[in-house]
């Protein structure tokens, strides 16, 4: 009991404890499409999806992608939310009940129903991968075998029948599960075959239909190609899909820009609607960086009109979020490195520091651009500040080097410009897994940690709040003065 205490109680309390503050506010849930009721509903469906892949799967269920699934909206919203809940229901009260006549069987059920307890339910992560069944699956299998074992016939001739139909079951059970296994190595040996497979099994789902798109890209001989036309097409096909992120728009744009056709309006007015009508998640989030740093790599060529679209698109971004800092910090990358607006470039990251101050990335861009403004005394404060936030010296030997960059330019004797430098280096996001990817279309953006708007006074637009992000700092970040700051 001690041990069961330490190594389940206690850190299962812990965690609620961390979690579920998150949750029951809605936090948790602002970057997710759906609700914490709506999840709750929905998993009912979707537990039974994956009892049905276990025992008895297909090439058509089995997928990468299942972001296409319909969201419970109330117990018969489909009417198989209500069923699935019954049937789930009727299953752990079958194991309840027969834990004695069928112990094999009781502890089937509930371990795949405990597998599925932390990630089929209030965690705020995406509704269905296949994945989560890797040790529950377990529990299935046995489940099964526990009901044969606990029907036994008195009678010894048909004892040895249902031996023979267990065994004959269970052989081609294996020998349907390696046909499909075969067939699934097969599609995933050819990039393009796995990608033309998902989107024609799944043509409702955005992600399949970007990924098609995307190998299109990929495969063609230059942008004038027929297949390289298809990949526009595509795109603009993903875009209009349900519950479709800024991915394929983004691409639209970063090809244009590439190749020389201008972008269309219609795309950074679909990014705004996507913008204003879904919350944003870690893929929107790196789509917005791919146009930045493309812009700055040099690949994407953008006209002064699509220059002025992308940064209305930050700015609406930021001004349908103003809580984010993450959105904030991509705006300061903009405004920096592609707008040449070095000030407001600063003021942003004074109030990306301000909306995560414990952050400390963020806290970096800032040391960065004050030392090459030559705001020497503000740049010492931060810096005390990134060592408080490293307290484990995972980050000492950078910070040991912003210092003696400082100390240097301090010798040097350089006095502060009026305004800040023309350019300060490109300043970095906290998205580390996107700041390093290659100029072209990010094979997968994958989840990006994101600060949340945590506070329910969010401000109404960014002209309102974009000079007071040094206002309400770190206590020992002091005002900081920015010279021809707008």
């Amino acid at each position: 009991m001690p041990v069961f205490l330490v190594v389940l109680v206690i850190p299962g309390v812990l965690g609620l404890a961390w979690l579920l503050p998150g949750i029951l506010s809605g936090a948790a849930y602002a970057a997710r499409p759906f609700t914490l009721a709506q999840r709750l509903l929905t998993e009912g469906r979707v537990m039974v999806d994956y009892l049905h892949w276990i025992v008895l799967p297909s090439p058509n269920a089995l997928s990468l992608y299942h972001d296409d699934i319909r969201v419970s909206t109330g117990w018969l919203q489909p009417w198989t939310t209500a069923a699935s809940w019954a049937l789930i229901a009727g299953l752990l009260g079958a194991a309840l009940g027969l834990r004695r006549r069928a112990p094999l069987f009781a502890l089937g059920v509930l371990w795949f129903f405990a597998g599925q307890s932390l990630l089929s339910t209030f965690v705020p992560l995406e509704l269905v991968y296949e994945h989560r069944n890797y040790l529950p699956s377990w529990g299935v299998f046995i489940a099964l075998l526990g009901l044969l074992f606990a029907w036994s016939p008195a009678d010894a001739e048909r004892r040895r029948t249902l031996r023979l139909l267990t065994v004959g079951g269970l052989a081609a059970l294996v020998a349907l599960y390696g046909v499909f296994t075969a067939i699934r190595a097969q599609i995933w040996g050819n990039p393009y075959r796995l990608a033309y497979f998902e989107a024609t099994t799944h043509p409702k789902s955005p992600r399949a239909s970007y990924d098609l798109g995307r190998m299109m890209f990929i495969m063609a001989k230059g942008p004038d190609s027929a297949l390289s036309q298809l990949g526009m097409r595509q795109m603009e096909q993903a875009a209009l899909l349900p519950g479709a992120d800024l991915q394929p728009l983004q691409a639209l744009v970063f090809m244009a820009a590439k190749n020389g056709p201008p972008a269309r309006p219609r795309w950074w007015a679909e990014m705004r609607h996507t913008i204003a009508t879904t919350p944003m998640s870690a893929e929107d989030v790196g789509a917005l960086y791919s146009l930045i740093h493309c812009g700055i790599a040099g690949v994407c060529r953008y006209t002064p009109a699509d220059l002025r679209q992308l940064g209305g698109v930050l700015a609406f971004a930021v001004q349908r979020n103003p809580r984010r800092a993450d959105l904030v910090t991509l705006q300061a990358n903009f405004a920096a490195n592609i707008a040449h607006d070095n000030p407001l470039a600063y003021q942003l990251m004074q109030r990306a520091v301000a909306l995560s101050p414990g952050t400390y990335a963020y806290w970096k861009n800032l040391v960065v651009m004050q030392t090459a403004a030559g705001l020497f005394a503000d740049a010492r404060n931060v810096l005390e500040r990134m060592r408080e936030l490293d307290r484990f010296g995972i980050h000492r030997a950078e910070i040991d080097r912003l210092g003696r960059d400082l100390a240097r330019k301090e010798a040097q004797g350089e006095a502060p410009p009026p305004g800040l430098p023309h350019a300060v280096g490109e300043v970095r996001t906290a998205l580390r897994g996107a700041s390093d990817s290659p100029p072209g279309l990010p094979h997968a953006v994958g989840e990006v940690r994101t600060a949340r708007c945590e506070h329910e006074d969010c401000p109404p637009s960014l002209p309102d709040v974009v000079g007071k992000a040094h206002e309400t700092p770190s206590p020992r970040v002091g005002r900081v003065g920015v010279g021809s700051a707008p």
